[in-house]
């Protein structure tokens, strides 16, 4: 067993030179997993992590404690409350038991500088995994199973290791027993009310009925399969290169038409490595959410957003696929976004309007500007108003709900300011944010970028012209 797990160590490119964190609840994986590491001459670090599930869980603390300090190897240990957080986040006992304890390895390998974190999962556990897997309608990503060495959603650059992976729990029992080793005994995992314990409890000795080698053979599928996914990732990462955009941390961007080209399995590993990317939970995708965004992308509704998972959205715009973060805003337009109103002060001077755009005034004599010149404007960022109607101020703001005005050209003509947008084909994501100069009692003066109201135009009895532009200042 000892020459097994170096094996998996070295396909780990585990160290002895750098340290290890050691995850250690006190069972029999990973009691196995510290005394053999330790053999081995590996430099270690117990960490354990009191989930509170138990009445036992402080009884099984104090043991991992005592072999660490029996091997006089450093111990790390923490507690939190599993249940109240599971209620706060609303997620199973199962899920927030398991994002706790790796937060907690991880940020102990951090503070340690540590190279890896090792667990004690077992090629049982790896039977177990990809069975769920399969009942779950998984890709190749699911039935590949668990990985000896991976990098994770919980750091991207300590990786999580799995020495045991190809050691059956018989020779785990059977390596306790040589040795004289009596690890704690987790009573919960002989109940079947967490997902994982059913299968292993009720389906598992159904299948040996049928197959009594069913954990070897799933073991060897997860290997195969493990070998066909290596070959489209292959593939799959060239494509990544050559199609995707990320420039931006919280937002995927990819070509639709070249997207929509490629061989649907591809596709589906693109769709499965942008979630990856932005961090969503991977061991939650699943295979109808892949599928659920490839329709999407093939035939979707103009502008609409498309929730995937409880973090991930899509939106197509203009060719572009958008895959991105919750709480993430895209901008399809570069135009001043402004999100809260500001009252303006008369005259000349200048105001931001956010962190790329400024607002400057400037006050001119109806006889410094011809009217060919005001006629003629083409800039669209560029205002020419009858100051004579605006001494009560000014008003900077967004949209507001029954928004309504003249727009110049339309013969003082009124309609619905967003009906306005409709007609000009201003993206819906972006009409909510679109800069407003009025006056103090609302009106509509100056679509900043698109058109003036027809009431502030310059006539032939305008004395004083306030000419309003918009800069882009490009910090």
């Amino acid at each position: 067993m000892l020459e097994n797990i170096s094996r998996s160590l070295t396909d780990c490119y585990a160290n002895k030179e750098s340290p290890l964190v050691v995850g250690v609840s006190g069972g029999p994986d990973s009691i196995v997993l510290l005394h053999t590491l330790n053999q081995l001459g590996f430099q270690l670090i117990v960490a354990h992590l009191d989930h509170k599930l138990r009445e036992e869980s402080g009884a099984d603390s104090k043991y991992v404690e005592e072999i660490a300090t029996e091997l006089k190897i450093p111990f790390i240990c923490s507690e939190v409350d599993t249940i109240t957080i599971s209620k706060e986040e609303k997620k199973s006992l199962e899920e927030t038991a398991r994002n706790l304890r790796y937060q907690f390895l991880f940020k102990i390998a951090n503070q340690e500088n540590a190279h890896a974190v090792a667990v004690g999962h077992t090629a049982d556990d790896q039977a177990e995994t990809v069975l769920m897997h399969m009942l779950r309608g998984s890709g190749l990503s699911g039935i590949k199973g668990m990985s000896v060495r991976s990098l994770t959603g919980w750091d991207n650059k300590i990786p999580l290791v799995r020495p045991l992976l190809n050691v059956y729990r018989s020779e785990v029992e059977a390596f306790c027993q040589d040795n004289n080793i009596f690890p704690k005994i987790d009573k919960t995992n002989f109940e079947s009310k967490y997902h994982r314990n059913k299968i292993r409890n009720e389906l598992f000795p159904i299948l040996e009925e049928y197959n009594p080698n069913i954990k070897n053979k799933l073991v060897s599928l997860s290997k195969i399969a493990t070998e066909d996914y290596k070959v489209i990732l292959e593939i799959v990462d060239k494509e990544w290169v050559e199609l995707v955009d990320i420039s931006e941390e919280e937002c995927i961007k990819i070509p639709m038409d070249r997207f929509n080209s490629k061989k649907l399995s591809i596709k589906r590993m693109l769709i499965r490595k942008s979630f990856e990317y932005l961090k969503s939970d991977s061991n939650n995708i699943q295979f109808t959410d892949i599928e659920r965004s490839i329709k999407h992308i093939a035939n979707p509704s103009k502008g609409q957003i498309q929730q995937i998972t409880s973090d991930i959205f899509i939106q197509i715009h203009e060719n572009i696929i958008y895959i991105f973060r919750d709480g993430y805003q895209i901008q399809f337009t570069d135009f001043p976004r402004i999100e809260d109103a500001t009252d303006l002060f008369e005259g000349s001077g200048s105001i931001k309007i956010n962190a790329n755009w400024n607002l400057e005034f400037e006050e001119r004599t109806f006889s410094e500007l011809s009217f060919e010149e005001i006629k003629n404007n083409k800039d669209p960022y560029t205002a020419h108003l009858d100051k004579e109607l605006l001494d009560e101020g000014l008003l900077l703001r967004p949209p507001q709900e029954g928004d309504y005005f003249q727009p110049l050209g339309m013969g003082g003509k009124g309609m619905k300011l967003f009906d306005f947008f409709i007609n000009e084909k201003i993206y819906r994501g972006d009409r909510k944010h679109w800069p407003l100069l009025c006056t103090m009692n609302n009106d509509i003066i100056w679509v900043v970028g698109q058109r003036i109201s027809h009431p502030y135009r310059v006539t032939g009895k305008t004395k004083k012209v306030l000419l309003v532009k918009g800069i882009k200042t490009n910090e």
